[in-house]
């Protein structure tokens, strides 16, 4: 599998799970955990790691160092591979040993790579802000509902919700 995988071809993949029984989640346990997505996103073998995918292998699973599929990419420089999986919606897991996220792995030789990652991180921290926003307005609505009730218990209740959330969007 990690040779199929490797070599990016998704008949030899295909193969080897429906004729051969083999295990998308095998991991080489001799060395430092590589498995078949890993090997995959290295090489930048985006039908691939689309196969592995279909077939069940976790976007977020790491090899021993804590490498993900999408680190590999982005080390690589792997422009293709990166947006596909980030398609995905991946954890940006960094690594154990040297503590480099995808972006920072990627951010000495790949700048087209970087753009991709941080425009991802920054997409999610924009919905992180947004899911904030909603949450202050749901709870100034509710505020006014039991201010207009004179509904007190309820009242001093969500104005500790309020004050969170505003200041969670203000400082973020």
């Amino acid at each position: 599998m990690l040779e199929a995988s490797a070599r990016g071809c998704p008949g030899c993949i295909t193969a080897l799970v429906e004729q051969g029984g083999a295990d998308v989640h095998y991991m080489n346990e001799q060395g430092d955990g590589d498995h078949a997505l890993l090997a995959a996103a290295r090489g930048g073998h985006v039908a691939a790691l689309r196969k592995l995918i279909s077939f069940g292998a976790k976007v977020n699973r790491t090899d021993t160092l804590g490498r993900s599929a999408l680190w590999e990419a982005a080390a690589a420089g792997h422009l293709e591979a990166v947006g596909y999986l980030l398609t995905l919606r991946p954890k940006h897991i960094r690594d154990f040993v040297s503590e480099l996220s995808p972006l920072q792995a990627a951010r000495a030789e790949h700048g087209r790579v970087v753009s991709l990652l941080a425009a991802d991180l920054a997409q999610a921290a924009d919905a992180a802000v947004v899911e904030a926003a909603q949450v202050h307005m749901n709870s100034t609505q509710k505020l006014q509902l039991a201010a207009r009730r004179q509904d007190k218990k309820v009242a001093r209740a969500d104005v500790q919700t309020v004050v969170a959330s505003a200041a969670y969007v203000a400082v973020h």
